[in-house]
């Protein structure tokens, strides 16, 4: 079988990354024999790190050759169907979305965050997409009720991001990003720390430093700012300048396995981005997020589902972001010494299922009706 998959990919950004990636390692498991084509902005490197076929997503005779060639197309996952950074974003997803069912690819969307979608003619859009698909399967149940709300008919399942399927009990992550290749140290324990580019995030840096210091000088710890793009650095480096005791700030890792590595070397994870904590929770870490978008609090609420009820994985709502609502989950998730093991079981477990349900999906062919 010759499957296509469609995201955002190929732009360097870590979290799509890792996605594509556990797609890629995953899927032969499921679907022994699969051959992958990634619609990807760097379709050269894309080949070459992952040893797949990759053609470029805005070529549009290679994106119709390629689904013309295929048996099924996915779409996900990561928030693909949101107009938040552009009003254009979705349909260019949605296009291709189109294309497949045009063409009677089976239609296999999975572990997507829907939303936020403003634009009414676009939600309508993304709702009668979602009926003609084999298969829908969403990250969070937030995501699974907006779909509903714009008129979707169909099942909608609530599974996981498909990040988490990078990391298996057992699995070691290869090698160490260059931030993180020496011992911490006086080899004290590690505190990780992110903040992205964001509105609001220059007065949150004051707070922030202020909490680091406070790690350093009451925890122990060392702490080291973990950028997950180029864009963040420069956020890394003002973090430094505001603290007293200063911290050192990683380069930005090269792939997914070096980031899971990184952060198995943390003890505590202070961040923003949702990857990182999805990253983190892989890693077995506790960590505190900083919900500056609805995905993040999406991902808590569906810990919090999951049966998780301690101090290990805890979400600062965005108004609550300062020094002291950060610096008490911070000391809570510092000192917890239950990582809720049942419940990153059962995340994963869900992350597996969507996975099978995509499989299921390819192999049954357009649906009947469709």
């Amino acid at each position: 079988m010759h499957v296509v998959i469609s995201g955002y990919y190929g732009f360097g950004n870590l979290g799509d990354e890792a996605v594509l990636t556990a797609l890629v390692r995953r899927l032969p498991e499921v679907l022994p024999g699969v051959e992958i084509t990634v619609l990807s902005a760097s379709p050269e490197q894309t080949a070459r790190q992952l040893a797949v076929a990759a053609v470029a997503r805005m070529s549009p005779w290679a994106v119709v050759r390629a689904i013309w060639h295929s048996q099924g197309v996915i779409s996900g996952g990561g928030s693909l169907l949101q107009d938040s950074t552009s009003w254009l974003s979705p349909w260019y997803y949605l296009a291709v979305m189109w294309l497949a069912i045009a063409l009677r690819r089976p239609l296999v969307v999975i572990g997507q965050g829907i939303g936020p979608v403003g634009n009414g003619v676009t939600r309508r859009a993304i709702a009668w997409t979602m009926d003609r698909a084999a298969v829908c399967n969403v990250r969070d149940e937030q995501s699974r009720r907006e779909l509903m709300r714009w008129g979707v008919r169909r099942p909608i399942s609530v599974t996981q991001d498909l990040a988490l399927l990078l990391s298996t009990d057992g699995e070691q992550s290869p090698r160490k990003s260059a931030g993180m290749q020496q011992a911490p140290r006086n080899g004290r324990p590690v505190l990780a720390v992110n903040l992205r580019p964001w509105p609001g995030v220059d007065e949150r840096i004051v707070d922030t430093a202020a909490v680091c210091d406070q790690a350093v000088e009451r925890l122990g710890a060392d702490v080291i700012f973990i950028p997950m793009q180029d864009t963040d650095v420069p956020l890394g480096h003002r973090l430094q300048e505001r603290m007293r005791h200063g911290l050192r700030v990683a380069d930005v890792p090269t792939s997914p396995d070096e980031l899971l590595s990184t952060l198995q070397g943390a003890r505590t994870i202070l961040a923003m981005r949702l990857h990182l904590l999805i990253f983190a929770l892989a890693a077995r870490r506790s960590f505190v997020g900083l919900c500056y978008d609805p995905k993040v609090e999406a991902f808590a609420a569906g810990l919090k589902a999951a049966g998780c009820s301690g101090d290990a994985y805890a979400a600062l709502p965005w108004e609550q972001v300062n020094t002291a609502g950060m610096w008490k989950h911070l000391v809570a998730a510092w000192e917890a010494d239950n990582l809720a093991p049942k419940v990153r079981q059962q995340m994963l477990d869900l992350a597996w299922q969507g996975l099978l349900q995509a499989a299921w999906g390819l192999q049954s062919g357009w649906p009947k009706g469709g």
